[in-house]
C-alpha cells in the first residue's frame, strides 16, 4: 500500500473503530458470540492484521479472492468483517473527496488491495472459527439472514 494512503488510514484509526462499533451495534446478532461487546475487543487486532497484510501485498493484487463461507451462517465474524470492509472503504472514499486529485486516482487503485487484504484476513479468521463450530448441518437458506452469508442473497 502506498505510504500516504496507509498513513491516512492509520491516523483515522480511532474514527474507524468508532464507526465500526456503531455499525456493529446496529447489526442483528447471528448468535450470542456476535455480541458487539465481545467483538469490539478484536478491532485493534484486526486493523493491525489488515494493515500488515497491506504491507505484505505491496503493489500486488490477486486475480480474484474468494468469499469466506460458513455452512451454518452463525459465524459472528461474517458480519464483523463485512462491516470492517465497509468502514475501511468508506474512509478511503472520504479521503478521495478531501484530498487532491492525484490522491483520488491513487485511492482507486488501492481500493482493490484494501478489499483483498480484508478478505484474506477475514477468510483465515472465519475458517478458523468454523473449524471449531459445533453445528454440523447446514441451516436452511430461508433461516439464514446473516450479513455476508452467501445463502442469504
Amino acid at each position: 500500500m502506498q505510504a500516504d494512503v496507509f498513513r491516512v488510514l492509520a491516523t483515522r484509526r480511532s474514527q474507524l473503530r468508532q464507526r465500526w462499533e456503531l455499525r456493529l451495534r446496529a447489526e442483528r446478532m447471528s448468535s450470542p458470540l456476535a455480541n458487539p461487546d465481545a467483538l469490539i475487543h478484536l478491532m485493534d487486532w484486526t486493523l493491525d492484521r489488515v494493515f500488515a497484510q497491506l504491507n505484505t501485498m505491496g503493489g500486488r493484487t490477486e486475480a480474484r479472492h474468494r468469499e469466506a463461507h460458513c455452512a451454518c451462517g452463525l459465524n459472528p465474524l461474517l458480519a464483523y468483517f463485512a462491516i470492517a470492509e465497509a468502514v475501511l472503504v468508506e474512509a478511503l472514499h472520504t479521503e478521495q473527496v478531501r484530498q487532491r486529485p492525484e490522491f483520488a486516482r491513487q485511492c482507486d487503485s488501492e481500493l482493490v488491495r484494501l478489499k483483498q487484504a480484508v478478505a484474506q484476513v477475514a477468510n483465515r479468521e472465519i475458517a478458523a472459527f468454523c473449524a471449531v463450530c459445533q453445528h454440523s448441518g447446514e441451516m436452511p437458506a430461508a433461516q439464514c439472514t446473516t450479513v455476508g452469508c452467501s445463502r442469504s442473497r
